[in-house]
């Protein structure tokens, strides 16, 4: 007699969900990755499953990453890794922050 599938809620992709989720992923993210990432390696079976859970979903991390940064990256916003497009050099940007503090100090005492 085969095996019965596990409802839902037990099933492997529950657990990925489950854990993206309290990361604040939104769970059809998630869904989304991990159904593409388990056709990508050759469709549902358990040697598939052990590369998406292997290390606590690291491939799965990694590519919703990769999908906010792009998403960033079209929206305009700045990814975080990229230094400010208005400051060219550290220095700048440091004495940038020094004015504005300097500012803002003035302008709470008189």
């Amino acid at each position: 007699m085969p095996t019965r599938r596990p409802r839902k809620g037990g099933r492997r992709i529950d657990a990925a969900v489950d854990h993206f989720v309290l990361m604040g992923y939104a769970a059809y993210h998630v869904r989304s990755v991990v159904g593409s990432l388990v056709k990508m390696y050759g469709g549902p079976s358990r040697d598939v499953w052990r590369l998406v859970e292997e290390d606590s979903y690291k491939v799965v991390e990694a590519r919703l990453l990769a999908i906010k940064e792009e998403k960033q990256k079209e929206d305009g916003q700045q990814v975080e890794d990229e230094p400010p497009k208005s400051c060219m050099e550290v220095d700048d940007c440091d004495s940038m922050v020094g004015r504005a503090t300097k500012k803002a100090k003035v302008a709470a005492t008189g």
